[in-house]
């Protein structure tokens, strides 16, 4: 459902006439190049986050722990809201740092987003003094006008029972969503 929302948005992005790097809005770019990522209740697993801080408190468990940081957006019940936000992958399944400390959000959640290689996010990061690397607005949108090969971990692949976002195999069959 959340894929369906962002290309609705596009849609009307592109009747505004929007253009960044020759897509409409961010949530174009992430429907091009992002994925589905599938999300468990564990609870939660990462202590010492700050509320409110998902590009800090994403980025610093991928730095720390080699986890995979990944942007996009994200919705989690009660609230039906998509939202620009940032998280964590480990085989495919997310680890959220922010959202799994909130005791407000204890509904389904769905997480569509970016992988972004370790090396990009780090770079980028001291580059910025400022937490997050998609909606760079103050620098031009550098991660919308250089080739994935510069950002998109392709080591990481969509979750357990997930289609992949653009064209590729799971479990030796095509799957295209």
């Amino acid at each position: 459902m959340l894929k369906q929302y962002l290309g609705q948005l596009v849609v009307m992005y592109r009747a505004c006439g929007n253009s960044i790097h020759g897509y409409s809005s961010l949530e174009e770019f992430v429907l091009r190049h992002g994925r589905e990522f599938a999300w468990e209740k564990r609870g939660r697993i990462v202590k010492d986050v700050e509320p409110n801080q998902c590009f800090m408190n994403a980025a610093k468990l991928a730095l720390d722990t080699g986890l995979t940081y990944v942007e996009g957006f994200a919705v989690a019940a009660p609230a039906p809201i998509a939202v620009q936000h940032a998280w964590c992958v480990l085989d495919g399944l997310v680890i959220d740092p922010t959202w799994d400390a909130e005791a407000l959000l204890v509904g389904a959640r769905s997480y569509f987003g970016i992988p972004i290689r370790t090396e990009y996010l780090r770079e980028t990061l001291l580059r910025r003094e400022i937490w997050g690397v998609m909606d760079d607005w103050q620098g031009g949108y550098p991660m919308l006008s250089v080739p994935p090969s510069e950002w998109l971990d392709e080591r990481v692949k969509s979750g357990p029972g997930v289609k992949l976002a653009r064209g590729g195999r799971k479990n030796g069959k095509a799957a295209v969503a």
